[in-house]
């Protein structure tokens, strides 16, 4: 059992870790599109 909380911990956490990201991006992007192309610009492929 201690295996399966601890497996929905982590998932939970990565899936919150990845919304948080995603809503930055996005509020970064409706923000501040210019500085967010020059992020991307310079941003290694």
């Amino acid at each position: 059992m201690k295996k399966v909380s601890t497996l929905l911990i982590v998932m939970g956490l990565s899936g919150g870790v990845c919304l948080l990201g995603s809503l930055l991006f996005l509020a970064a992007i409706y923000l501040d599109k210019a500085s967010v192309m020059s992020l991307l610009g310079l941003a290694p492929r």
